[in-house]
């Protein structure tokens, strides 16, 4: 091919290249422009969301119990650090961590690194890794201006009165992941979830959070290359702060019925228990406290507790195994969901069936000689007779004062003779009159894990065997069930708010109310009512006017002259209190002491219930709490106040170890005490010094101890004056 030849084929080439380009930039310019304009502007929005302030929870009184309050914090934002090379990443997370260490955060790089890989689920949501820090560290972050570590203003859950109310106020955490956003969505399209969203995990947090929350702020914003926002196009949706929720508790009551508790539990376990019983252990316990005109509830203690701060700030791993491991159980709300025996102070709802059922009379005389004899039992004795407590002989007592004086054999007697009785009372008379006070069903208490308890059947009896042949072995019901069931114990569980909506009822001439915990919801920027919750009966009983008259004087002599005495002595007679010890035996524990009852005695305003674990007789521990609680519902002696603290609840910051227990930073460096990084002669020195130390403390375990010259004069006797007491036991988790 010639030479004119090849340029003429290069000409046409060039030509047909560039018409074919002039045609490609026609089509994009011309034909496709639209879509790729749209393409273009998705490149450079995002629609960015905003969590805003959660509400706030207040006690009767309108004092905040759970509010909100600002903090610098340290964030890190997936989409600033996306861009980055893994080795530019990381030595900008190095960096900013080094920072933060310097500023008193302790933190490592590589929990920056796993903090990075799960934001990266959350879009342009930012991750917070420090809250509360220095001003001035918060400060050196903006000015260093590392891509993807902000540091920012947020909003913060805050717990003034830190462990009180703790179970019914709940605590908040986080949406996890994507996945749990997912399986709660669906419910709100305006207030959905996304991961790192705050979420109420218990008590109202829980059961109101979808009030609580705040509608999150929608922004269609214009982002760089970097993904960095540029400018807001438009406001989608704008914040608004949650809802506002008015509780029914009194906090100060509240923190003198924990204090009560905890009091209560310290005095059992300095008192001996009983001969050949067990050792008072009394670690835990809980008192409720209700309003009988409304069912509203004023207090819920429940102990151990625990504070919802510190899933807010962080915990040492000892305290976390506390809360999740431990056989006290901090987390379970006792008042509400725990489940207990209630001994004797089921006595009146017996005796509500022995009397409406016919098989006894207000007046019957029973001779009680301090133990009973099943007529049906053909076994060996000791599994035949049931006793009173210590084996007590009460003599000839009638329903009055067989509950005033708790006499156990007068109910082992009915229990059985209901039993032994069917054609003629029934199969479940005791069963049926439980049921009509409350137990076995849910209180509706709005508060996550109110439970129903349980009250044995003979057909649940069956049921049980049926499911679960191992932990029910026998399917039948005998008089001895009924016996157990007549003075509360056996397979019978009530929970402690229960028990008092029980005795509430009583007081009321069968009037039995829904336990109420919320007041009202109101707007959280108007403060205007949103939604007033109102009294609810839940039951209006005609109950047998003959058997509660009796069952009312029986309650009332419990605290004049019978089990209750000693701890009521010097009450007001003109108020008086209507009530019931109970002790419950529990296998291999100490017995648990129970308290119900209710004040004052001609029309109730308040009842009260006491449990208190392994504790012993309901008279000597369970009614002094009781007796207290009454004191300062009636201002017979003054509530000590319980002041909010206004300090942020300490971050709890643990020291980053090496593997030789040393204290370094993020890095791993070694540093001293002040938090500088140690040179390598100065580690050398401090080994040195420490091995030094060490082998001097070994050789002084190991040396011989020097003879003694001389045997020591007597010390001198020690008078009641001098000695020295011992500080008192605490309850020990």
């Amino acid at each position: 091919m010639t030479l004119d030849r090849r340029f003429s084929v290069l000409g046409w080439l060039a030509a047909l290249l560039f018409f074919v380009l002039i045609g490609r930039l026609w089509f994009l310019q011309v034909i496709s422009s639209p879509e790729l304009t749209e393409v273009a502007a998705g490149n450079r929005t995002r629609e960015v969301v905003s969590e805003s302030p959660r509400g706030q929870i207040f006690d009767t009184n309108g004092t905040v119990i759970a509010g909100r309050r600002e903090s610098l914090v340290v964030t890190l934002d997936w989409s600033g650090l996306r861009h980055l090379s893994e080795e530019d990443r990381l030595a900008v997370l190095g960096e900013a961590g080094h920072e933060m260490n310097l500023g008193g955060v302790k933190i490592k790089v590589d929990r920056l690194e796993s903090v990075y890989e799960r934001a990266s689920t959350r879009s342009l949501q930012p991750v917070i890794v420090a809250e509360d820090v220095s001003a001035a560290l918060w400060v050196t972050l903006q000015e260093r201006g590392f891509p993807g570590i902000k540091a920012e203003r947020r909003t913060l859950r805050v717990y003034p009165f830190r462990e009180v109310a703790s179970h019914l106020i709940g605590y908040v955490g986080s949406v996890q992941d994507q996945a749990e956003a997912d399986e709660l969505n669906g419910l709100d399209d305006l207030k959905p979830y996304r991961p790192g969203d705050e979420i109420g995990r218990s008590g109202i947090e829980a059961e109101f959070d979808r009030v609580l929350r705040g509608t999150p702020e929608r922004l269609l914003v214009e982002v760089n290359a970097s993904n960095e926002v540029v400018r807001t196009i438009e406001v989608l949706q704008p914040g608004e702060p949650g809802s506002d929720v008015h509780l029914t508790i009194d906090i100060q009551l509240q923190a003198a019925a924990e204090r009560t508790v905890q009091t209560e539990l310290l005095e059992a376990q300095r008192r001996a228990p009983c001969e050949d019983c067990p050792v008072h252990e009394a670690n835990a316990g809980a008192m409720v406290v209700l309003d009988a005109t409304d069912g509203s509830l004023i207090a819920a203690a429940s102990y151990p507790g625990f504070a919802p701060g510190e899933f807010l700030f962080g915990m040492t791993q000892d305290q976390a195994d506390y809360l999740f491991q431990s056989a006290d159980q901090p987390f379970v709300n006792r008042a509400i969901s725990g489940l207990y025996a209630p001994g004797s102070t089921f006595k009146p709802f017996t005796a509500y069936a022995g009397i409406t059922s016919g098989a006894r009379a207000v007046d019957d005389v029973w001779l009680d000689e301090g133990q009973y004899r099943l007529t049906s039992c053909e076994e060996a004795a000791s599994r035949c007779v049931f006793r009173n407590a210590g084996s007590q002989i009460l003599g000839e007592v009638d329903l009055v004062d067989a509950i005033s004086r708790s006499s156990d054999t007068y109910f082992y007697s009915l229990g059985e003779e209901l039993w032994l009785n069917v054609d003629a009372f029934g199969v479940t008379p005791v069963q049926d009159a439980a049921e009509l006070f409350g137990f076995g069903s849910s209180t509706g208490v709005s508060i996550p894990s109110d439970r129903a308890g349980r009250v044995p059947t003979p057909e649940r009896r069956r049921a049980d065997h049926r499911d679960n042949p191992e932990a029910y072995p026998n399917e039948g019901w005998f008089a001895g069930d009924n016996v157990n069931l007549a003075i509360g114990q056996g397979d019978l569980l009530v929970t402690p708010l229960q028990l008092a909506n029980a005795y509430a009822m009583i007081g009321n001439e069968g009037v039995r109310y829904e336990p109420r915990v919320v007041k009202s919801i109101t707007n959280g920027v108007s403060g205007r009512v949103a939604k007033s919750f109102d009294p609810l009966v839940s039951v209006a009983a005609q109950l047998d006017p003959v058997a509660m008259n009796a069952i009312r004087v029986g309650l009332a002599g419990a605290t004049t002259e019978g089990t209750a005495r000693t701890a009521f002595v010097g009450f007001d007679s003109r108020i008086g209190v209507a009530g019931k010890t109970g002790t419950a035996q529990v296998a291999g524990k100490a017995d648990f002491a129970l308290f119900a009852g209710y004040a004052p005695v001609a029309s109730p305003s308040y009842a009260i219930s006491v449990i208190l674990e392994q504790s012993g007789f309901g008279g000597e521990a369970a009614a002094p709490a009781a007796r207290t609680m009454f004191d300062y519902l009636f201002e017979e002696i003054d509530v000590p106040l319980r002041e909010p603290f206004t300090d942020p609840e300490p971050i709890i910051l643990e020291p980053l170890l090496d593997e030789q227990g040393n204290e370094v930073n993020g890095y791993g460096e070694r540093i001293d005490a002040d938090g500088n990084i140690m040179t390598p002669e100065q580690v050398a020195a401090a080994d040195a010094l420490r091995a030094a130390e060490e082998l001097a403390a070994a050789e002084a375990a190991t040396a011989p101890a020097p003879a003694s010259v001389s045997a020591a004069p007597p010390a001198p006797p020690v008078s009641a004056a001098s000695a020295v007491t011992p500080p008192p036991a605490e309850v020990t988790p």
